[in-house]
């Protein structure tokens, strides 16, 4: 398995927002202006095959009017993509590109949307994804655990501190957490808890994004940051 990190920040910082591209034919996330950092590696928005959206805020959803309108002018070029998301995944993905273009425009046809369940499973490719339901406050949040090969890999999108991250983190070799503040509150995780989880799994690779400016600096941050243009592979 291979990830690129083509964005990881979010939408506050001279950095491109989240996106995380794995295998060559996923994408996790796709913030506002995250395809601007897929347009850098040369590749096709056709190339994509699978979406995976963690929550429905703009720095983790909304580049996806990008491919949305690619498919509305030119069709699907080749195999039907997927979209895994939260409930109501379907009309946020019609409710972005009827902002951005403003036009209506219903996708049943030329997308599968997917709405994800917490626990459970499913295949691409050789990857066994599992959905994992988070706490991101008044925001449903799904994280992703990955297999391949008995390697793993996860990455939490926007979450706080509840007992089933203990378990998500467990679970990865390698954990990409969106560590946005000094200190974690009910909408997000802090420095403290990326402290603590380091602390309980000392195995694991953990890796902080989403960082506002004065986590991003930390020295402590210094050699654990998920960074543009990083590849990670297992």
């Amino acid at each position: 398995m291979k990830i690129k990190v083509l964005g990881c920040s979010n939408s506050w910082t001279p950095r491109f927002t989240s996106c995380y591209l794995i295998n060559e034919n996923i994408l996790m996330d796709c913030g506002c202006d995250a395809y601007k950092a897929y347009f850098k590696e040369g590749k096709k928005l056709s190339d994509i095959k699978l979406f995976l959206i963690t929550h429905f805020h703009a720095d983790h959803i909304y580049g996806l009017n990008v491919f949305l309108t690619r498919i509305h002018r030119l069709g699907n070029q080749g195999e039907k993509p997927t979209i895994v998301g939260p409930k109501g995944i379907q009309a946020m993905c019609e409710r972005v590109f009827e902002t951005c273009n403003l036009i209506k425009h219903d996708f049943s046809d030329e997308i599968n949307f997917v709405e994800a369940e917490d626990g459970k499973n499913f295949k691409f490719d050789n990857i066994t994804i599992t959905p994992v339901k988070l706490d991101h406050g008044d925001v449903v949040d799904f994280g992703y655990n990955f297999e391949e090969n008995g390697k793993r890999f996860g990455y939490t999108g926007d979450t706080t501190l509840v007992p089933a991250l203990y378990d998500f983190v467990k679970k990865c070799d390698i954990c990409i957490m969106n560590i946005s503040r000094t200190k974690t509150n009910p909408k997000h995780l802090g420095i403290d808890t990326f402290k603590q989880l380091t602390t309980k799994y000392p195995t694991k690779k953990l890796l902080a994004a989403h960082c506002d400016e004065d986590v991003y600096n930390l020295p402590l941050l210094q050699d654990k940051r998920a960074e543009e243009g990083m590849i990670i592979e297992l």
